[in-house]
This record gives structure tokens, sequence and C-alpha cells, in this order.
């Protein structure tokens, strides 16, 4: 049965380790699996001189440990001295070796998510910002050694991009229980230095010259790299100088619909097999024994013949910002995907599966987000002549009720008032249109318009039923949906009178 990290500690045991009570140690769950992940979020102590704390986040496999651990260096997407980033949290990478039987450990170093300090720099020197890292991370992995579901003995050192670098340099720190190391196009680019490519090649000289001859698997991805290929080329010959046990993985060019190397289940062929037969060549686990740790592949959604992915009038919302957001969108990578709702559009790409962010996104902003295109294909399946909206209510016989129509941006601003028409009119009341008043909006949460307050221009639509009429009613009227006025949405109201 699995046990939490922690489980059997004392409080006295943590502190004595340099390990912080860690977050309530819980399973969570990914869009992209079929099982839950155990999770803690740790808080560890670096280097005993410093005061340094770097935030790790540790998932253990299904079973009964201690588990060989495979550590997992974060990249640096999105880091600056003034924004941390996110905590690394569930990556293909992660998925792998769960599946393979690891328990993962993912430091955050110092100034990346909740780690403590400032991002590292050195300037040109890249080889020290390497090394700087590698030493907090060291003593953090010695701080962790005294929890008992991790076998400290059986350690594969791993990292994509600036992760890749971080675990070049710390190839370097000779940690108790390295079996090797696995990079996934290593690099950094460091905003003060000019000279990056150079830097990158005399830094990897440098690393490769104190490895002590780590195992090596250098993966490169021509669609991956952040670097020349020209440039990664010479760095794996600067760093093969000091280092005569690397073997070397070069991915040809993947099909542009296929997203990145290790971000699409597409792509787990061309380097898989070959990191199981390094770990077994290094006598560590490579059998896939819970392969639920894996995300599936997902097919892409058929085309529907709405319109063409270049469309920008055949939008489903034409306010300006959607329209804005979808050129966007229409030059990001794949994989990508476009999600529209009632108030609000959102757009994603790269990951797992893009539609998972940019749904979950447009849901906090609105209701009914579908997904609209995908990489370069329109995917839309919602009714070709503009959105239906659908409202019940209750009312007496003696009450009107009215529907106020408007057009607003992001901002609360008016965008036009809508022309409105009736497309079936009520069986048992009498229906009235103010084409231009003043009134308030009534969007509700989570509609990001539902702070909208304030009087604002638009058409009115009344209803009132017949005096002694009582039982259902109904009728449609169709609204402008942009400036233009080439595109509609339709409302249907249900009315039950009493």
């Amino acid at each position: 049965m699995y046990k939490k990290v922690y489980y059997s500690f004392s409080l006295a045991c943590l502190l004595l380790t340099g390990v912080a009570a860690p977050a309530q140690a819980k399973d969570v769950t990914s869009p992209y699996l079929s099982i839950p992940l155990h999770e803690s979020i740790l808080g560890v102590r670096g280097p005993a001189e410093g005061n340094t704390r770097l935030q790790v986040t540790v998932y253990l496999p299904d079973g009964n440990g201690p588990f060989p651990v495979a550590v997992v260096n974060a990249g640096a997407d999105h880091v600056s001295d003034t924004h941390p980033g996110e905590r690394l949290g569930y990556t293909v990478l992660t998925g792998y070796f769960l599946s393979r039987g690891y328990a993962v450990a993912q430091p955050m170093p110092q100034g990346f998510g909740g780690s403590s300090g400032k991002p590292i720099s050195n300037g040109c020197a890249l080889d020290q910002t390497g090394l700087l890292n590698a030493q907090d991370i060291k003593a953090v992995l010695h701080n962790m050694s005294a929890i008992v579901e991790l076998d400290m003995s059986r350690i594969i050192v791993v990292g994509q991009s600036f992760g890749g670098w971080t675990s070049l340099a710390l190839s370097t720190q000779q940690i108790p229980g390295q079996k090797g190391q696995i990079v996934f196009s290593p690099a950094f680019q460091a905003s003060s230095c000019q000279q990056g490519d150079a830097a990158l090649i005399q830094g990897s000289e440098k690393l490769g010259a104190a490895s002590h001859q780590m195992p090596t698997l250098w993966v490169e991805s021509h669609t991956d790299s952040l670097v020349p290929e020209a440039t990664w080329r010479q760095m794996q010959v600067a760093y093969q100088k000091g280092n005569a046990h690397v073997s070397v993985l070069d991915v040809p060019v993947i099909k542009k619909d296929s997203g990145t190397l290790t971000g699409s289940p597409k792509n787990f062929s061309f380097w898989m097999p070959k990191m199981d037969a390094f770990l077994q060549r290094l006598g560590l686990p490579a059998q896939n024994v819970q392969p639920g740790y894996l995300p599936s592949i997902s097919n892409a959604p058929p085309a529907t013949r709405f319109a063409k992915i270049d469309d920008l009038e055949a939008l489903p919302t034409q306010d300006d910002k959607a329209i804005a957001q979808y050129k966007i969108f229409l030059k990001k990578p794949f994989p990508r995907a476009f999600v529209v709702g009632d108030n609000a559009a959102s757009s994603e790409s790269g990951g797992l599966d893009p539609r998972v962010g940019a749904l979950k996104r447009c849901a906090q902003m609105s209701r009914n987000c579908q997904l609209y295109a995908y990489n370069d294909r329109v995917v839309w399946k919602g009714p070709l002549h503009g959105q239906v909206a659908v409202h019940s209510l209750v009312m007496t016989h003696q009450q009107t009720v009215g529907v106020f129509q408007v057009s607003l941006d992001q901002s609360c601003k008016e965008q036009f008032v809508p022309q409105v028409k009736v497309v079936r009119p009520p069986q048992h009341g009498s229906i009235g249109i103010v084409p231009d008043t003043k009134g308030i909006p009534s969007y509700q949460p989570p509609s990001p318009l539902a702070r909208c307050t304030q009087p604002v221009h638009g058409s009115l639509v009344q209803y009132r039923p017949f005096s002694t009429y009582t039982g259902q009613d109904s009728f449609v009227f169709e609204e402008q949906a942009n400036r233009d006025n080439t595109r509609h949405s339709t409302t249907v109201m249900n009315i039950s009178i009493h």
C-alpha cells in the first residue's frame, strides 16, 4: 500500500535532516492520466553556510519503497529576477520515471517557484551559474537522504534545456549514489551575455572536464533546441573532450503537428527505448511496470466545414479582444488550441494537450466554452449562424419582463448597440423591442462582464403575457453579434406563467 512521504517521521527527525515539514502529502489528479499522482511539496535546506531553502516536489509510485530516485531538474521558462515562475509539476519525464518504479524529486533552483533567493547568474561564465545551482541541489539531496521511501544509493539525474545544463553541472559534484545523467537539449541563455553560443561551448568543455566520466545520454532534437544546430554539436564535442562516456541521440526533425520531443506521446518512440537501454546498462530499472503514469496519445479532433482556419469573420464571438487573441493563436506553434465561450476566448500551445489548459482558462471567465480550432483546422460544432442561448424564467401573468441586450468589451466599454429582431413571437403574450435605450447589464459570474454594473446603451426586448393566461409560453429573437451585422446569435426564452 502506498505510504505518504514522512509517514513515520517525527518532527525532530525532519528538522535534523534539514527538511521542513511537508505540505499535506496528497493524491492529485491530472487531466492527462487515469490514475492519481502521490505528491508532496517540501522545503529543503541548501548548503549549511547559507540560508537557502529550495522547494522540492516529490512523487512516489504505487508500491512499497525504498524506490530508486530520479532527480528531474527544472527549466527556466518565464523565470526572471522579478518573476519566479511556477513550481515544476507533472511532466512527461516525471511520468516516465514513475512508470519505471522510480521516486521523482524535482528541486527548484534559487529564485525559481517557491525556492528562496534570486536566480543565480554569472554572466558569460555559464558553467559557474550551473555549478552554484548544483551545489545547492547537492546539499538538498543530502538533506533528503533520511527519507525512508528514497533509495539514495540509486540516483539518475535528468533535465531539459536549463534543467539539462544544471544536470551537467551536478555531475561535477560527485553525488553519492548517482549512476548517470540524461540531458535533453541542455542550454542556458543569460541575458547579460552577448557571446551566448561561445559561452555555451566553453562552459560545456569545462563541465565535461570536471564530470568524473559520468555516464551520459545526451538527447538533441532539431525541433526543441534553443540554440543553433552548429552550436549544440560543438557543445557535444567540447563536453566529450573531458568525458568519454557520452552517448548521443540525435533526433531528426519531427512533424510540425507532432509537438515537442517530450511534450507529445506521438514522439515517445524517438527517445524512450534509448532511455530504457541506457538505464539497463547502468543497472537501473527500465521496465514499464506502471504504464498508468504515462499519458496516452490523444487524437486531434476532426475538422468541420464551418470555416477555414484563417477566416476571422467566422469566429462565433466577434468582439475585438477575441479577434486579437485568435490572430495570436494563428502564429503559435503546434500543438495549439483555441476555445470560445459566451463572453470570452482563450488559447494555449505546447504541452501534452493544449485543449485542457485552454478549456480550463475559458471556464474561469465564461460559460459554454467549446473548442473552436486545433492546430491547422477548425473543429467548431456550434450552430452555423451563431450561438443559441436558452433561458427559462418564472413570472406571474401580471408582470412584464425585459431582456436587455448589450455588446461590451472586457473593460465594460460599449462596442455597439445590437439590433434585435423577433424570429418567433410568443403565442400567449405580446412582445416589444426598444431599439436604443439605457440599462444595466445583467451578466452573471463566472463571466468577467459580471463586474459591469454601470448603465450602458443597448436594445430591450419586453414580454408581457395576456392578462388571463397561465401556463407555458416561449419566443425566439435574434441579436446582432458583430459590428458590421454579418453574424447573429439566437436566444430562446421559455417562460412559465402562474
